[in-house]
């Protein structure tokens, strides 16, 4: 007769017994797919790298020759800032602007010797002529420049 304690006993020694389900063996092919799967996207992720560094390589191109036609034209434009600003220029350019040396040169001398240079119109009149000076130079400087 079986007992209760002797069927609690079987069913034990099933459970131990039991070969439990384990991840199942790998076939060949499995292996292979896998394998030729990882060498595809290997492969296409160093073909999308140098398509990628190539577009970068010929942005660099496109911005280093940019850089060197900036680079020429700033030197053009440096050297014609410098042969403008020469000031043999305007004495050979003065006859085509109407410009001519004086016909006859004048010097200015005070009529009183006895200017004391300490009085307060005399400085507000060597301010008015520095100021004056300083225009009529500025003026002919920009002339000059073509400013």
């Amino acid at each position: 007769m079986v007992t209760a304690e002797r069927l609690t006993e079987f069913h034990e020694e099933q459970r131990a017994a039991r070969v439990r389900p384990g991840p199942a063996p790998r076939s060949r092919f499995t292996r292979f797919l896998t394998l030729w799967g990882v060498l595809v996207a290997t492969a296409l992720f160093t073909v999308a790298s140098y398509a990628q560094s190539s577009v970068a390589n010929y942005r660099i191109d496109a911005l280093n020759q940019a850089y060197q036609t900036a680079l020429a034209q700033n030197q053009a434009l440096s050297a014609q800032v410098a042969q403008l600003s020469n000031p043999h220029r305007l004495v050979a350019d003065a006859p085509s602007l109407n410009m001519a040396p004086p016909s006859a040169v004048m010097v200015v001398t005070p009529t009183t010797p006895s200017v004391v240079l300490g009085s307060a119109h005399n400085r507000n009149s060597l301010a008015m002529v520095t100021s004056t000076l300083g225009l009529i130079i500025g003026s002919l400087g920009d002339a000059i420049t073509g400013w």
